[in-house]
Parts: C-alpha cells; structure tokens; sequence
C-alpha cells in the first residue's frame, strides 16, 4: 500500500531535518545556496543597491570602510 505525502508534510520534516543534516553534511548547504543563488542577492549586489540608494536618493557620498 503507497502512503501519499501531502507538500505540507514534506516541508515540516525538512524544516525539521535540515539543521542536522546540514551539520553532517556540508556540502547539503553548497547545493541549497546555488539552488537559490538566483532568488537572493549577493551580499555584494546588496551593498552595492543600498550604496546607489544613498547617492541617488539622498545624495550621500559613501566612502568605502576599506578604504
């Protein structure tokens, strides 16, 4: 006999899986991140938006914090 697995049921038990299978499997989080490389920017494509938001909006000059 086939048990049918609702969505609902697959995404509890991964949200409930997924921080030990992470931990016991590293490159699990390699592969989650470039699954969903498209859906979130960078941290660089961040800086860089709020960087022309300050300039653009407010007409702030940033000076780099590496500079």
């Amino acid at each position: 006999m086939t048990e049918l697995v609702t969505k609902e049921e697959i995404i509890r038990s991964i949200r409930g899986h997924l921080p030990q299978l992470l931990r016991g499997d590293p490159s699990l989080g390699d592969y989650i991140l470039s699954v969903t490389r498209d859906q979130f920017p960078s941290k660089v494509e961040t800086k860089d938006r709020f960087t022309r938001l300050l300039i653009n909006h407010y007409g702030l000059k940033v000076h780099s914090l590496e500079d």
